[in-house]
């Protein structure tokens, strides 16, 4: 397992897409720039992981994962291309520090889940440009303009994927693919080192196994049908998927929304809203980890206020220390569910509390479900090519992987540093 994570395999990947692509498109700005974006954002020094994964590793492992999982379903050529592309840059709009910054962009700069703005048909073309004559004939039947368009479409519409390869379909619309085969695997594998595990267990974070990302998408797509495989044995929770959904459930029910990070993520949005206080437009798709930083450490109060995460000393929960206090902003933020009402119900706070408003946070989310129960294997039948196997198809329920209609709401505050 840990082979997968290696630079050797990860060169290997690379050279693949060079072999399918050409190497230009990996030294377009938007895809060079990824190697300063870090995969796990703060979480990877919140939990002293000494390792570093970048966006641009996951996004060249992705595509590699996804040119497997084309190979298997006997894909076109032409369309098998287009797939691995966008496969590739899926990730080139991601702000800085990944998900870390999200917090922020969405409540602060007004960045809402449902705008496409991360992907633009304009940067597809961006990214595309630079490598567009060193494609192959396959990917140059089309116009720069005609595949931009397209590879936008198919990205944001499962009808006009549908239209254009009815077999991959799920392939971005699953949880068990080749971007969260990677990236849960790849996040495990960072934070399930020695180093990481004590703070794991004083959080009681359930330390588990990473699994082979290559061996999870052969699992889903070696018999020619996605989401197919077939079995000798009768299915259990041994099975590679509920394996890899159990890691994914504690990943995201443990870590990510767990009430340590959750802070973190919101001090580090604080952070950033003090550094960038002003200006009116944060220019999150052009500018890196790097840079982000260099911008946090000019004001003494965002680099404290930074500094403070990495020493444990996390804002405080309302829910936790004022129940009253915080029955009252829940009740006022349900009336009018709006970025004013947060901003303002953050001053009532604030006068309460006696504390500057930029240290109280109204942190309003809507978290990916990810349920157990959603998962079914059914048996479909006998595997024509091997008498003693039953054919299996994984299905879901459409919530999973999805964000919830509910959402949840806390406010976050610091009294001193």
């Amino acid at each position: 397992m840990p082979e997968y994570f290696s630079d050797e395999q990860a060169k290997i990947r690379e050279n693949k897409i060079i072999e399918l692509l050409g190497k230009k498109i990996l030294e377009s700005e938007l895809m060079t720039r990824l190697h300063n974006v870090s995969f796990l954002g703060t979480l990877n020094l919140e939990i002293g992981s000494p390792i570093f994964f970048s966006r641009y590793e996951h996004c060249i492992s992705v595509a590699y994962l996804t040119w497997i999982y084309c190979k298997n379903l006997n894909l076109p050529s032409d369309t098998k291309l287009v797939v691995i592309l966008l496969a590739l840059i899926h990730d080139v709009g991601h702000p800085p520090f990944s998900h870390s910054t999200m917090v922020y962009l969405q409540r602060r700069a007004h960045y809402k889940k449902t705008e496409r703005s991360a992907l633009t048909e304009g940067k597809i073309k961006r990214v595309l440009q630079p490598g567009y004559e060193s494609f192959p004939n396959e990917l140059k039947k089309y116009s720069l303009d005609e595949l931009s368009n397209l590879i936008y479409r198919i990205s944001y519409s499962k009808k006009e994927l549908n239209s254009f390869c009815p077999i991959i379909t799920e392939l971005f619309d699953t949880p068990f693919c080749p971007d969260t085969f990677d990236g849960i695997n790849r996040a495990w594998f960072a934070i399930n080192k020695p180093i990481a595990l004590y703070r794991l267990q004083k959080h009681k974070v359930l330390p588990l196994t990473p699994m082979d990302p290559e061996t999870l998408v052969n699992f889903v797509s070696s018999t020619g049908n996605p989401l197919q495989f077939s079995s000798r044995y009768t299915i259990s929770s041994d099975n590679l998927i509920y394996q890899f959904h159990k890691l994914t459930r504690v990943l995201y029910n443990e870590i990510i929304y767990s009430s340590w990070q959750t802070s973190a993520m919101v001090m580090f949005s604080v952070a950033i809203d003090i550094a960038y206080k002003g200006i009116s437009h944060f220019p999150f798709s052009n500018i890196d980890d790097n840079r982000l930083l260099k911008r946090i450490n000019k004001n003494v109060e965002s680099k404290t206020l930074y500094d403070q995460i990495f020493n444990e000393k996390y804002f405080d929960s309302l829910s936790l220390s004022e129940p009253e206090l915080y029955k009252l902003a829940k009740e006022s933020y349900n009336i009018s569910e709006s970025s004013r009402s947060a901003k303002e119900i953050e001053r009532i706070i604030a006068e309460k509390l006696f504390l500057k408003p930029e240290y109280v946070y109204c942190y309003v989310f809507y978290p990916l479900v990810w349920d157990y129960k959603n998962i079914h294997i059914e048996e479909i039948g006998d595997n024509l090519q091997n008498p003693k196997e039953k054919t299996y198809k994984i299905k879901y329920d459409r919530s999973e992987g999805e964000y919830s209609k509910n959402f949840q709401f806390e406010v976050f505050y610091r009294r001193s540093f």
